[in-house]
């Protein structure tokens, strides 16, 4: 499923078709890392592998971060996405969400006033 709106992009070869299809933008070995850690840095939710490329561009990004469980002290703004069974789970994906949701009102309000 995707989000009403959303703009969508993936890294990663395998299945890239599928992606296209479902209306993602789809970079297959980009070489300016620059302005593909821009798009990681300014995601409204970020959800991270456990690769190490996307660590940087993450700790800059200040909206919703999901991580897998990796980090020994993560910064406040992200939420670990592997156990889904603790008791606050819900509370935290809710909370992570509505900074995607604030910061993407906050970009369309500054964007309306330039207009």
């Amino acid at each position: 499923n995707t989000v009403a709106g959303a703009k969508l992009h993936r890294w990663r070869k395998s299945d890239f078709k599928k992606y296209k299809a479902l209306n993602m933008t789809v970079h297959l070995d980009d070489p300016d890392v620059v302005e593909i850690w821009s798009h990681l840095a300014h995601a409204h939710v970020l959800i991270l592998s456990q690769s190490a490329f996307s660590m940087v561009p993450a700790y800059l990004n200040p909206n919703c971060v999901i991580y897998h469980g990796h980090q020994y002290v993560p910064p406040s703004n992200w939420m670990d996405g592997l156990d889904d069974q603790r008791p606050t789970f819900d509370e935290e994906f809710r909370a992570c969400m509505n900074r995607a949701i604030d910061q993407n009102h906050s970009f369309v309000t500054r964007a309306n006033r330039r207009v």
